[in-house]
């Protein structure tokens, strides 16, 4: 398809998810949450460790306590949520996930507010999303990171459904020929290899 009915596709997913976590009742809600977090956990992990040279522990410590701050013990109408969706009804352009890295950067800003740190107005975050204070290396390690978070997402939801399906091989063959070359930087294996070694038939 080409990549401007994706980005609508993956963008009407995301505004479904976000109406989840602010509008659905308790039960629902949770669900919405956890998916949320699963989401867009790690890229921000990964981002904050890159970016701020924090480990590993302090980062996911750190953003645990952001998003029960900001996401979770908030009521709904007033989580980060749901100001995001607000915002988005005058600024249709503006993205969740550059959204939500400036509140965090915000929020990190906060807590070491004595060290004279500015924080980063979310009204100015836009189509772009920029922000003067991060350089282009510091967009590309968040990029990279929110794309890899997707990417093991989706190959783990496609490797379940084949398992479910009774159709490993055919994961089997996504993996050797697609991810397993991403992974390594390798040739994907031939047909011919793939035969040779005794895991299939034909």
């Amino acid at each position: 398809q080409p990549e401007s009915m994706l980005s609508d596709e993956f963008q009407k997913t995301t505004d479904t998810l976000l109406a989840g976590v602010v509008r659905q009742t308790p039960e629902l809600r949770k669900e919405q949450l956890d998916r949320m977090i699963r989401s867009y956990g790690p890229p921000l992990t990964s981002y904050l460790v890159k970016t701020r040279g924090l480990s590993t522990d302090i980062a996911e410590e750190l953003l645990q306590n952001f998003l029960l701050e900001k996401l979770i013990e908030p009521a709904p109408e007033k989580n980060i949520a749901s100001q995001f969706l607000q915002r988005k009804e005058t600024h249709p352009e503006i993205r969740f996930r550059n959204y939500l890295r400036c509140a965090l950067k915000n929020y990190l800003y906060d807590l070491f507010r004595k060290q004279g740190h500015a924080t980063v107005n979310l009204d100015d975050v836009g189509e772009q999303a920029d922000d003067p204070e991060l350089d282009g290396i510091d967009e590309l390690q968040y990029d990279a990171s929110w794309a890899n978070s997707l990417l093991n997402q989706a190959c783990v939801a496609v490797r379940a459904e084949c398992h479910v399906k009774q159709q490993s091989a055919v994961w089997d063959i996504f993996y050797e020929r697609l991810i397993r070359p991403i992974e390594t930087g390798l040739p994907a294996a031939s047909y011919e290899d793939l035969c040779s070694s005794g895991r299939f038939e034909s």
